[in-house]
């Protein structure tokens, strides 16, 4: 009976410390240790992950219309003002200061000598020259001269008749050419000398008929077809009515 007693004490001893080390506050005579109260606190952040970066692709380029941004205009510097220079034969007017212009040609119209039966005429050949001497508005004005020759036959019979006119004269014009660097138009006056002689069959030389001074009128237009070629035409009373020919400019 001894022997169950120890037995059953033993056991119940092993019992016991089995449940203290268990449970640490139900040992007798120990006040159970509170557990510290559970302090609230804020979840620890969780680290973000980074996202892992794709793996590198070509770019798509797109075409697109670019888009149209306003430019200020800048604002155009003014340009300062050339003095305007003289005019020359090389400059765009036809006839300006300085230029030389001259004129050959054959005169048509009655101008000298006679009319009738048996009476010819050849063409009057003239020769003339201007040169511009001072800038008058939008033209030039030129000072120049004129050499003509004229001669007229008359023949009745056996007996023929000749008259021969030189013309000597000094001109003055008014050139404009209406913007067109190729025409020359101009208007004048002239003053000249006219030599007139005869001469008959029946005579044994030449009669001097005399001379004397004429004042005329002229109105012309040159054209060229080149810088330095051109025609003119040129109604008048000197040699004749009407002169054409060739003309030239240097």
């Amino acid at each position: 009976m001894q022997k169950v007693l120890v037995f059953a004490l033993a056991t119940a001893l092993l019992a016991g410390r089995a449940q203290d080390q268990t449970h640490p506050a139900a040992r007798p005579g120990t006040t159970p240790a509170k557990r510290p109260a559970a302090t609230a606190r804020k979840p620890a952040a969780r680290p973000v992950a980074k996202p892992t970066p794709a793996p590198a692709t070509r770019p798509q380029v797109v075409v697109s219309a670019p888009v149209a941004r306003p430019v200020a205009a800048a604002p155009a510097a003014a340009a300062p003002a050339a003095a305007p220079a003289p005019r020359a034969a090389g400059s765009p007017a036809a006839f300006g200061k300085n230029s030389n212009a001259v004129n050959l040609g054959l005169g048509f119209g009655l101008g000298y000598g006679v009319v009738g039966s048996g009476a010819t005429s050849l063409p009057a050949l003239s020769a003339s020259y201007m040169r511009g001497v001072a800038a008058a508005g939008p033209g030039t004005i030129s000072v120049g001269g004129l050499v003509g020759y004229k001669t007229y036959t008359w023949s009745y019979g056996g007996d023929k008749s000749a008259w021969r006119h030189v013309f000597l004269g000094a001109r003055g014009a008014y050139h404009y050419g209406f913007g067109n660097p190729r025409l020359d138009t101009y208007a004048g006056v002239g003053l000249g000398l006219r030599l007139a002689s005869y001469a008959a069959s029946q005579s044994s030389g030449s009669v001097s008929d005399g001379s004397q001074l004429e004042l005329s009128g002229l109105v012309g237009a040159r054209y060229y077809f080149t810088h330095t070629v051109g025609a003119f035409a040129e109604l008048g009373y000197d040699m004749s009515l009407l002169k054409i020919g060739a003309s030239a400019r240097f």
